[in-house]
Formats: C-alpha cells, structure tokens, sequence
C-alpha cells in the first residue's frame, strides 16, 4: 500500500470520546477583506471588512473574550502586529488574529501571512483562512495545460492588474499557489494543524449574471480578467513550480488536509448586500449552535441559511487530504452523525438526500411493497428547534432515486408540515439495503451475548446486517466472526482470510464498527444500475430484433512509471479488469528500494448527448477504504459530440513487504450534486497502523450505472 492517500486507522468509539485534540493549542485565524482594489478597472466591493468583523466578534464570542467589536488594524505591518487574546476554557492558550484590510491585502502580503504566521502552527493548532473580495478564473501556465484544461482558479489580491502592453497577469493567488501554500503549513516542523478555508467570492469564473440581478444595491464577487498572454510558469510564488521541475518533481499542485468551504458552485456568482451572502449564512449557522457543530451539518445550515437571503446561490463544500467531514468546525474532534440525511424540497417534492448511491435498495423496498411489511419511515429533525429530541414531522419513503428519495406523509392526502425554506435533517427508522449476512461461530453463551450487543448497537448500518450460525444457500454468508476463549476474529470466508488483528471480548462494538464498514464497501462495490431507461446509455439494435445497452460514459486511467508498464491480457468474462506488473525497471521506488507504485491519471470520455452531469471517483482500497476525488462537472454533451474529463493524477502501489494489491475505481454520474462524503470511510486498521483485514477478491463482474468500474491489481514482478 505504498500510495499517498492511506488514511489514519479508524478512531475507535473510546478514542472519540477524547474530545479535544491533545494538548492545549493555539486557533492562528488569517483575515483577508478587501473592498477597495488598487486597479480603477476592478470594480469595489462594500461589504468584505464587515464580513471579516463578523468572523472576528463570532470567534471572541466563542470563545468569551472581550470587547467583541473588531477594531480596524491600521498598523504599519499587520502581519508582526496581529492581536493575541488568551482563552479562558475550553483548553485552548489563545486566539490569535491577523487581520489584512483592503490596501494591506496584497498579494505578497497574503503569502507572507501564511509563511510567517501561519506556517509556524502545529499538530495541537487550529488554522482559519477566510478571504472576502474578488475572485475570477485566468489563463494557466503553458505546462499547465494538461492538468486543469487551460485555467486558474484565483484570489483577486488588492494590487491585481494586468499588465497594459504584455498582458502578463500579476497579484492573482491562484488555486495552485494556494495549494502549496496550505501544504507548507501542513509540513511545518510542529507538525500538521486542523486547517479550515472559508472563501466568500466567485472564484471559479463562471458565466456573470449582473444583468439578471434585480436588487440594484448587489454587487457580485467576480471580475473579469482581460488578458491575452499566458501564465509564465515562474510567477508561481516566486518560481516554486520552475523549481519543482528542476529537481526533476512532477508538476502537480501538492495535497494537504484540510476542510474548503465556498461560497457558490461553478455557475453562479458569490453577492453581498451589505456582507457577503455566505459569510452571513456561516456565521449565523455557527451562532445558532455556539460554533459546536460538524462540517457536514454546517454545510446544511449554511446553504439553508443563504437560501432564506433569496439567494440563487449554493455554497460548496469539500474535505481534502483525510480531513473528515464529521468533525467539528475549527476543532476536527468528531462531531455528528453519517447516518444523518438532509431533507429539503425541491422540484416541487420532498426529499431525503439518501438514494440508491448510499445504499438504499430499491428491490428491497419492492419487496416490502409486496410482503406487506412496514413502510421505510424517516424521522425529520429541525435544525432550527429548540427540541432536539422531538420530530418536525414522521414521513414514509415513496420512490428511490440514485441520490435522492421522495419522501411523503404517512396518511394519504395528509402534509408533512415542513418549511420549504427551513432546515431539516432526516434519521430513518431502518436502512433498507439488501441485507448482508454473517456467520457466527462459538459457544452458544457466547454467540448469544454478542448478539445481543448487536441488538442494542445504535448505529443505521448495523441493522441490515444478519446473522446466522447454520449455512443457508439462499442466504450466503461472506464474513464470520469466530469467538475464542480470550478474542473475536473476522474472517473473510470469500478469500478464507482471518483478520491480522484480534479484538479483547471487553470490546464488541470494535468488531461491529469494522464489520459496517466492510459491508458498506461491499455494497458500494456491487452498486448496479439495470434501469434500460437510463440516459446515460444508449440503445444498439441488432439484426436479429434484439438490442444491447452501450454506456455514454467510459472511464480510462493512464498509469506513468520509468518504463513501459506491462497489462497482463485478461478474459472476457473479468470485466474491466486490469492487472498491472510492477518491475524495478518500471515502478517508482524513491528511497525505498522494494517499493513498486504508479502515477495513475483517471479520464473520462463522454460519448453522445448528456445533460449536464456531475461526476466523482470513488477508490475502494484493499483495507476497506474508501476515499473520493473532488468532483467534476460537466456541461451538457451534443449528440454528435464526445468530451474528455481528468481527474487528478494520484501515487499507487504495492509496499515492500506486499506481493501484489488490488483496488476498485468506481466513477458515479448523476444529474444533481451529491454529499458523496457519507460513503467515505478510513477502512479496517489495527492500533499500529496495519490492516486488520485486507481485500483480495477473485474478480466479479459489473455493469454499473456509475456507468465506469475498473479493478486494478500491481503485482510485484522480479
């Protein structure tokens, strides 16, 4: 597994309860609002300082510091002169604030704050990023080109302009620039802090609506950037890419952790009306609960928040290099619940955002419809109510869709009850997948007491999965728990494998968190979409009055070593498989010589007419993993037309002591935004950061309305 995105093991339910992360530690917050750009073609902004005030008197309110209006920081150098208030509780040493107001957000100004100030945080630290003005989309550099398709997304700093003669752009701090240096921060020497980035601006340079705003006082977050000339790869914070080069580096923007939060999607601008529209929405979403909340539900309360302003305007949100989306704001301690749905209206009907990509089974549900058995109820919690305990309103599940559900009363002609524009949140009664069974092995007490910790397990997953202590053919059982005198063990009765790991017989629910675990892995595996209605496939008629189902989307992955990479040919009937042979000759190794791994490159080509389709690559690692490249869109594809998209290109491999390792890349395409970070799991680990059980499948066809799986395995050839 000598590949650069193996999470940290899973945190165990008594490693949860620590609370803080450990030790006391400092919250280092960078401001940066400008409403008054050097460049008179730029147009000014009017409520960037507010916005950043805002976040201020939020975190000493938090934090019970005093006074909590922000004052203006006028001195001659903000960055040496930030303010410093000491925390009371909490376990926190002190709040640290460097503020950089219009004239002073430059854009060396800007990379000086995060070397000098921010950089020098560590692994008990709290960073906070938040940047309130401009933003827009430039041309790239030349070299570039192949990575992101011709463009920059950029911070527009203070002293941005475009040179009148040349063309040549300056002061934009562009997403690859930001990259680096978030990572410089992650790399310092005191280790690697939480780190959260809140951008209030349009930053992707989408088509500008100006002319369809009716409030005459909005203003939008984007400018235009006139300019001809290419990006010179040097400008780059002051040639780090040049010098990546040089020392023979690949020329990709580095990955760090860290939890991004913006304020708009790719088509639509970022507003302000007296302050920024998503600055508004964060902050009175963290101040409705006292800032103690996770990433994820924030991110419902924040676009709930935004929707009531009127706005058009849907916030983003993502976690990145092994951040967690169920942690809590500014903190990164777990925080909240996966099993948690949002529930919105939209399109003219109710809906629970869980569909068949999470999981829910639409057989199943057929099968209750036709058994009699009881329906799929949702329980519906405000996010606004003073009661947590008690539901806005019980509904019933109606029709699964791939990500969304329809939900409805229980009583026909009956209402809900519910806010079009409120916030809700949804827990179901059960999870209606296709249930998995697993064959238990023991002493009769014993069997019988672990069955019994089951029952009472609290967590959705563990409802649907069974199980049974004599074989069933109708019901296969692909995993066992054996209990011994002193142990539990899982084994993959598939492979016939035994986890490396035993579990103490004091800890039961660390046997059941790694058994969801696997499950789900399986379930998103096996995911399939047999709908012939599917848009995403075309129908080809044969001359014998049949017809076959071709997918529009394919996905391809480009594999780079220091030699030609050998694919052993494989028989129809494996599907999309390939198996790699990794050489000394042609893997990578670095400074460990034994090591064999890849760069991979996923590609996706589209063929034929599309609605605009959002797509994300799912990677299902060998210990159970699960992680998710950052989404890509795609507008809508002509008829006649085929389009290409990349993801980024990742490190994969086999570790030196390994033979071979196989992973699944699964690509999902759907017509509507999907909060892909509930399928998310670090996969099953033991305390020393080794696998407890690994994957290592005979191979198992698909035909997936992702419409695009691939399994690839390396295998270390001599």
């Amino acid at each position: 597994m000598a590949q650069e995105e193996k999470p940290n093991p899973i945190q165990t339910q008594s490693e949860e309860e620590g609370g803080m992360r450990p030790g006391n530690g400092d919250i280092r917050v960078l401001l940066v609002g400008i409403n008054d750009y050097k460049d008179e073609r730029v147009k000014d902004l009017g409520g960037c300082i507010s916005d950043i005030n805002r976040v201020e008197s939020f975190l000493k309110n938090r934090f019970g510091i005093e006074p909590s209006t922000p004052a203006s920081n006028t001195g001659s150098d903000p960055i040496k002169e930030f303010k410093t208030y000491p925390i009371p509780h909490d376990g926190y040493n002190q709040l640290m604030i460097c503020r950089l107001e219009d004239g002073q957000a430059t854009y060396a100004n800007i990379v000086q704050a995060f070397h000098d100030f921010l950089k020098p945080a560590g692994v008990n630290d709290r960073v906070w990023f938040h940047f309130s003005g401009h933003g827009t989309q430039s041309p790239t550099a030349e070299e570039f080109f192949n990575l992101e398709g011709g463009e920059d997304q950029c911070l527009v700093c203070h002293d941005f302009t475009v040179d009148a003669e040349t063309k040549e752009i300056k002061n934009l701090l562009a997403d690859k620039e930001l990259a680096v240096l978030l990572n410089e921060v992650a790399s310092g020497d005191g280790g690697t802090p939480h780190m959260v980035i809140t951008l209030d601006c349009c930053h992707s340079g989408g088509a500008t609506r100006d002319a369809t705003i009716s409030d005459h006082n909005f203003k939008s977050r984007h400018t235009v950037v006139d300019a001809s000339g290419l990006r010179l790869l040097g400008s780059y914070l002051n040639g780090h890419y040049t010098e990546l080069v040089k020392r023979g580096g690949h020329l990709e923007a580095p990955a760090s952790a860290h939890v991004v939060m913006t304020a708009c999607n790719n088509l639509q601008l970022a507003g302000e009306l007296g302050g920024g529209f998503f600055t508004a929405g964060l902050i009175d979403a963290l101040e409705s609960v006292g800032g103690k909340i996770s990433y994820a539900d924030l991110q419902v309360r924040t676009r709930a928040a935004v929707r009531k302003k009127g706005r058009d305007q849907t916030p983003q949100f993502d976690v990145l290099g092994g951040a967690k989306a169920y942690t809590r704001f500014l903190e990164g301690t777990p925080e909240g619940d996966p099993d948690k749905y949002e529930v919105k209206f939209q399109n003219g009907a109710w809906t629970v955002a869980c569909g068949a990509i999470q999981g829910m089974s639409t057989q199943a549900m057929q099968k209750m419809a036709t058994s009699g058995n009881q329906p799929i109820l949702l329980e519906v919690f405000s996010f606004e109510s003073a009661d947590k305990e008690k539901p806005a309103a019980i509904a019933k599940i109606l029709e699964v869709g791939p990500q969304y559900s329809t939900i409805g009363p229980l009583e026909e002609g009956g209402e809900l009850g519910l806010d079009a524009r409120g916030s809700y949140y949804g827990m179901l009664n059960y999870f209606p997948a296709e249930p998995s069974f697993v064959k238990i092995t023991g002493t009769p007490d014993a069997v019988q007491a672990f069955k019994d910790n089951w029952a009472n397990y609290s967590k959705i997953g563990a409802k649907n999965i069974h199980f049974a202590t004599e074989p069933d053919p109708d019901k296969p059982q692909d995993l066992e728990v054996v209990i011994g005198p002193d142990s539990y063990r899982i084994k993959d009765r598939q492979t016939g494998k035994f986890a490396d790991a035993e579990y103490g017989l004091a800890t039961p629910n660390e046997v059941l968190i790694d058994l969801i675990q696997i499950v789900n892995w399986r379930r998103l595996r096996d995911l399939e979409n047999t709908d012939p209605k599917s848009n995403l496939k075309v129908r080809i008629d044969q001359e014998d009055g049949s017809f076959q189902l071709k997918d529009k989307i394919t996905l391809k992955i480009d594999f780079e070593g220091k030699g030609d990479i050998v694919v052993e040919p494989q028989p129809e009937d494996q599907g999309n498989t390939l198996v790699l042979k990794a050489t000394k000759t042609n893997s990578i190794s670095n400074d460990h010589p034994n090591e064999r791994y890849f760069h991979l490159t996923p590609k996706i080509t589209i063929e034929g007419k599309t609605e605009p389709l959002y797509f994300y690559l799912f990677k299902l690692w060998s210990w159970y993993g699960i992680t998710a490249d950052e989404e890509k869109k795609s507008e809508g594809v002509a008829a006649d037309k085929t389009k290409l998209l990349e993801f980024q290109r990742f490190r994969w491999g086999i570790a030196e002591e390994e033979e071979s390792d196989t992973a699944y890349f699964k690509l999902v395409a759907t017509s509507e935004e999907l909060d892909y970070h509930q399928l998310l799991q670090d996969g099953v680990w033991d305390g020393r950061g080794r696998p407890k059980l690994e994957f290592k499948p005979e191979a198992s066809g698909f035909k997936d309305w992702a419409v695009a799986t691939l399994k690839v395995t390396i295998v270390r050839e001599s």
